[in-house]
């Protein structure tokens, strides 16, 4: 994890336990790689943050070895 003045990013080592029943990445875990991503470059600019909401959608089903999270404000 990295996370300076507005930026983050979030690296996440893909196991069985993290994935749906194809192997992809499952769709919680990819959202909370975004929230996590996104609090962490806010809260480094802002101070104390929590996600109000947010929307995700999907365009590709997330797999490989590591699933990556990159945020700048």
């Amino acid at each position: 994890m990295r996370c300076w003045q507005g930026e983050s990013e979030l690296v996440l080592e893909m196991r069985p336990e993290v994935t749906q029943h194809h192997g992809f990445a499952h769709g919680a875990i990819v959202g909370l790689m975004a929230d996590k991503a996104c609090t962490w470059a806010a809260a480094s600019v802002a101070g104390d943050v929590v996600t109000g909401s947010y929307t995700i959608n999907f365009v590709a089903p997330a797999h490989g070895e590591r699933l990556r999270a990159t945020v700048r404000c």
